[in-house]
């Protein structure tokens, strides 16, 4: 599916990216930046296929798919912790912004649309997740 041909070409862009904006992915603030804006601009994306049509399992998938690839490491791999903070930080906007929008959608389709649902849930527990992350 094209869904699946994106998740194989994310990082092929992102190298790209990264190489045309002169940055390295040693400079962990700026890339993951570069990494985050990448990945809004897909679950825009991601947005509009699974409000079109929310029983779509594929766009489900690469919604999970682009949540985990703009997860930014674990704390204890940065070498800059301002900027591992920062990182979690924007994670953390961008996963309460798929929270608002999913319960959006699964309020439109009163609250029967499964995978909406299991979005939901899996959204709200990277959150706790994060938290617990930042709490070490």
């Amino acid at each position: 599916s094209a869904f699946h041909y994106r998740s194989k070409l994310i990082d092929l862009v992102l190298e790209a990216d990264l190489r045309e904006a002169g940055i390295s992915r040693n400079e962990e603030g700026e890339a993951y930046q570069i990494r985050l804006d990448m990945a809004r601009g897909e679950l825009e994306m991601v947005q509009s296929a699974v409000f079109t049509e929310p029983d779509d399992q594929t766009a489900w998938w690469y919604h999970r798919f682009v949540l985990a690839w703009a997860r930014p490491k674990s704390l204890e791999h940065w070498t800059d912790q301002d900027s591992a903070a920062e990182a979690m930080e924007s994670f953390a906007e961008v996963l309460e912004e798929e929270k608002e929008s999913i319960q959006e959608l699964v309020d439109a389709e009163g609250g029967k649309c499964k995978w909406g649902l299991l979005a939901l849930h899996m959204v709200l527990t990277e959150l706790v997740d994060l938290e617990d992350d930042a709490d070490r």
